[in-house]
């Protein structure tokens, strides 16, 4: 009888997924999007919230401002992540832009992490304003919760004139190669535990996560 030589050995089993070390890995941009997966966007009005020092938390203005999200993933295409994540497609998450925008005349703010983006893909020059296809609506729906908000025909038409802009943008970025920025945190849900994501920086010195690909750079693997 021909002896098995398949099994499994629970003694020998990972208790935790294998992570890279924190640092730069080649991949591409992927998943770019301003909606999430059941079609709901991210750019949405809601009432404004502010810090409150002396409260120490957040607390409502009762103005509405607009507000908006980019979000992106990398899959990495680096042979040495590929390698060690055990993975032939490992994907690092994480990419998150916010947006905020004036209350008056709902232009957007400045807004250095997207800047940054556009300028990886070259497409800091790109006129994206002058390929939106777009008209006033004085007559668009108004949910009746909103009803009673000052300019609310404006903001929500402004809304609609924001998600063809970034429509467009999210389709000129997505499937790029680029090169990530890969940090190991401790997971939101359990501090104990770690995982790899895209670093994004911190509200005062804000960042894309990623730069510039560079030919070859996937080729990071020392063979031995």
């Amino acid at each position: 009888m021909t002896k098995r030589s398949f099994g499994l050995d629970t003694t020998s089993l990972s208790t935790e997924a294998p992570l890279l070390d924190s640092g730069f890995y080649a991949g591409e941009l992927v998943g770019a999007a301003i909606e999430n997966k059941d079609h709901v966007s991210f750019f949405k009005i809601q009432e404004e919230k502010k810090w409150d020092k002396a409260a120490k938390e957040m607390v409502l203005t009762g103005d509405h401002v607009i507000t908006g999200m980019l979000m992106y993933s990398v899959m990495l295409t680096s042979k040495l992540a590929i390698k060690k994540l055990q993975r032939d497609e490992p994907r690092i998450f994480g990419g998150m832009i916010f947006f905020r925008f004036d209350k008056k005349t709902f232009q957007m703010n400045d807004n250095p992490a997207l800047g940054q983006l556009l300028k990886v893909f070259d497409l800091a020059d790109t006129d994206f304003n002058g390929m939106v296809d777009f008209e006033m609506d004085d007559n668009i729906e108004v949910p009746t919760e909103l009803a009673n908000v000052p300019d609310i025909v404006m903001m929500l038409n402004s809304i609609e004139y924001y998600k063809t802009l970034f429509t467009l943008i999210v389709q000129s970025i997505n499937n790029l190669p680029c090169i990530v920025k890969v940090v190991k945190r401790p997971q939101r849900d359990n501090k104990e535990v770690q995982e790899n994501s895209i670093d994004t920086g911190n509200s005062g010195s804000p960042f894309c996560g990623v730069i510039p690909y560079t030919e070859g750079s996937e080729n990071d693997l020392e063979e031995a």
